[in-house]
């Protein structure tokens, strides 16, 4: 049996292990301003639905 194990090209090229960055990283639902939405329409709307807050927000349900 022959094990062939080739050398990392992150490492070679940047002498690291972390991800290089990239020129489009994922857009994040988590900013200061929505977080702050959600809190204050849980707050005065108890019985709001995640749902409805999240299609209010255009976000994903799961971000909520």
């Amino acid at each position: 049996m022959q094990v062939s194990i080739e050398p990392n090209t992150t490492v070679q090229e940047t002498g690291a292990v972390e991800d290089r960055l990239r020129k489009c990283r994922p857009t994040t639902s988590f900013t200061p301003e929505n977080i702050q939405t959600i809190r204050s329409q849980s707050q005065q709307n108890p019985d709001r639905s995640m749902r409805k807050m999240a299609e209010k927000l255009g976000i994903s349900k799961w971000s909520v």
